[in-house]
């Protein structure tokens, strides 16, 4: 249907469209003008109904389109209609969720659920307003005294009632379902925030050329156990993940590979106001130096309202309005240049001297311990060389952790490598420059690695394998022309209301891989014929037949292979161009086989104690 090759580029460029933008039996499409939408329109009948498809209903937001379509099907079509869960009002081209409306009467947890689920909003930009009945909710979830069914105690019907009449009484709110077009270029805008008890993230997206902005999503987070008895730097630290997952997350469905029309998404940005989290961030970007975070100390209202539960005196955002960027990106500038913070970069010991972060706290502890040490004997000795020892205690300390420098192979990778020799005489020349813990783990470590020693004192590697055979590296395109049989079993299986042991013959197809299985009764030459002839009659008669040298199996082929001799048989074959089959031996285990067929008999009984283990099937 997509592929078709008498279609012209045009409709198989609409095809495409309508094939990115379906989902289950509903479609759409985009247009940027109306002409494009009315030839769209005319073309879906021609697409659909010559595989009996046939369209039964037709939205548009174009007026006159809709009038036409009403004006065919003789009816009129309502302003507001439903569009994947939401409500879409084509005339003012704005989406919102269904009213929210929570269950007053609820008494017991599962009820309270019930009514909090039953809102759908895959946006998330009605969670402001949700929040405080979430938050109840995991309330009774944290509570083990209550069950689902438990009638809740009057203070918290009082709770749920007071929640229930400000979530109803909230305004409608809507966003603009269209945020430009698919031409233009566009960046994605993270805010992230946290409370005590909710943090989360929201997404706007802005045209770089009219610097439109559009709500795009949010999402937030309920605290749970495991993060109650963190403070809120660390939940701060926990929303700029989230905003993070959630941006890449974005950028993956609008750019990505899955994606038919991507959009031309330039820059990704993420803001938050948490100078602990920045002052983390900025200390571990020494890697990452050209995406270093933005930091701002104002963020928009909408992300601060999705970490909020307080609903009381709550003020909706609006999605369509512009944030100043231009004077976010100045207050940014001025914040980060601002004398009374502190450059986190700058560190008295460069951390990237240490492997990870264990080392370089327990290097720093024996370090100070050490410098205490020496205060303590200097004073005691004398007073006046103490205090100038306690003036020039910093570049003692510098001193000191210098000397102790920690070797890592990312540091001194090259002077291990420059040797090319064992380790003991590398450790000679490394000893004179470097206090080196572990030292001889470490040199074997980065020797592992060294490509030059690898090729001149490693042993040469001989591949255990035999040569292919041509049957196996280049068999026909037919499945089940190449085969190989073997005997699986035995199994236990209920037949006339007796248990009885069968076994399975297995055949599988040398080209395609595929695998045909068919019940014995035992292993007699009968019972191979029979279910040979059965496999026969489903594919085809094969051409080669490899197996084992089971003797069932070359007594069958044996039998098989006199009856193929017959004169009859001969001249049907050269009528109509089939070819013998020809049967070969192989014995177990046979090398230039490569494991052909033990393989697949490994899976298969894998796959049936799998699915049925001991269970004796009728």
């Amino acid at each position: 249907m997509i592929d078709t090759d008498m279609d012209s580029k045009e409709i198989k460029e609409l095809k495409r469209h309508i094939y990115s933008l379906i989902y289950m039996d509903n479609g759409s499409i985009t247009s940027n003008t109306k002409e494009e939408l009315q030839w769209a329109f005319d073309n879906l009948k021609n697409i659909f109904e010559p595989y009996k498809f046939f369209l039964q209903q037709f939205v548009t937001n174009d007026k006159e389109l809709q009038d036409k379509i009403d004006e065919n099907e003789s009816k009129k079509t309502s302003t507001e209609v439903k569009l994947l869960g939401m409500v879409w009002n084509r005339l003012d081209d704005t989406l919102r969720t269904r009213h929210l409306q929570l269950d007053i009467g609820a008494d017991n947890k599962r009820k309270v659920l019930k009514s909090i689920a039953a809102h759908y909003d895959v946006f998330g930009f009605t969670g402001p307003i949700l929040n405080r009945a979430r938050l109840f909710l995991h309330k009774l979830q944290c509570d083990g005294s209550f069950d689902w069914d438990m009638k809740l105690d009057a203070s918290l019907l009082r709770e749920w009632k007071n929640i229930c009449r400000q979530v109803n009484a909230s305004p409608e709110i809507k966003i603009q379902r269209f945020v430009g077009r698919r031409n233009s270029q566009y960046r994605l805008v993270a805010f992230t925030d946290s409370s005590k008890d909710i943090y989360g993230t929201t997404v706007y997206i802005q045209e770089i050329d009219s610097l439109e902005v559009s709500f795009v999503l949010a999402k937030n987070r309920i605290v749970n156990k495991a993060l109650s008895a963190k403070g809120i730097p660390s939940l701060e630290f926990q929303s700029i993940v989230l905003g993070s997952e959630v941006l890449i997350d974005l950028y993956k469905d609008l750019v990505g590979p899955a994606c038919v029309t991507p959009l031309d998404i330039v820059e990704l940005k993420l803001y938050f106001d948490s100078l602990f989290s920045l002052a983390w961030i900025n200390s571990h970007v020494h890697k990452l130096e050209k995406q270093r975070p933005k930091f701002l100390k104002v963020c928009s209202n909408m992300d601060m309202q999705i970490s909020r539960d307080d609903i009381l005196n709550i003020q909706v955002p609006n999605p369509l309005a512009k944030p100043d960027l231009s004077a976010l990106e100045a207050q940014n500038y001025q914040v980060m240049h601002d004398t009374s913070i502190a450059k986190v970069n700058e560190h008295l010991i460069s951390p990237q001297k240490y492997s990870d972060f264990y080392k370089l706290v327990s290097v720093h502890r024996l370090v100070l311990k050490f410098v205490h040490i020496l205060k303590g004997r200097l004073y005691k000795r004398d007073k006046v060389k103490y205090a100038h020892m306690k003036v020039t205690s910093t570049n003692l300390y510098t001193e000191a952790i210098t000397q102790i420098l920690r070797v890592d192979k990312d540091i001194h990778f090259a002077d291990v490598k420059k040797y090319f020799s064992s380790c003991y005489v590398i450790l000679t020349e490394l000893r004179k420059q470097y206090c080196v813990p572990h030292y001889f783990s470490v040199v074997k470590r980065v020797l592992k690695e060294c490509i030059t020693c690898r090729k001149v004192k490693q042993r040469t590697i001989k591949l255990n394998q035999s040569p292919y055979r041509e049957f196996r590296l280049e068999p026909p395109n037919i499945p089940f022309k190449y085969i190989f049989i073997d005997h699986l079993g035995y199994f236990q299986v209920k037949y006339q209301q007796k248990k009885i042991k069968v076994c399975i013959l297995c055949i599988t197809c040398l080209w395609s891989r595929a695998i045909n299985l068919k019940i014995c009764f035992d292993l007699s030459t009968v019972e191979f014929l029979r279910a040979f002839q059965i496999h026969t009659y489903e594919y085809g008669i094969p051409e080669l037949c490899l197996s084992d040298l089971g003797s069932s199996l070359v007594a069958g082929a044996n039998i098989m292979t006199d009856f193929l001799r017959d004169s009859d048989t001969q001249a049907y074959f050269g009528e109509n161009n089939v070819k013998s089959t020809t049967f070969e031996q192989y014995f177990k285990g046979c090398h230039p086989l490569g494991g052909l067929v033990e393989v697949c008999v490994k899976m298969v009984k894998q796959l049936i104690h799998g699915s049925i283990k001991n269970y004796v099937l009728e």
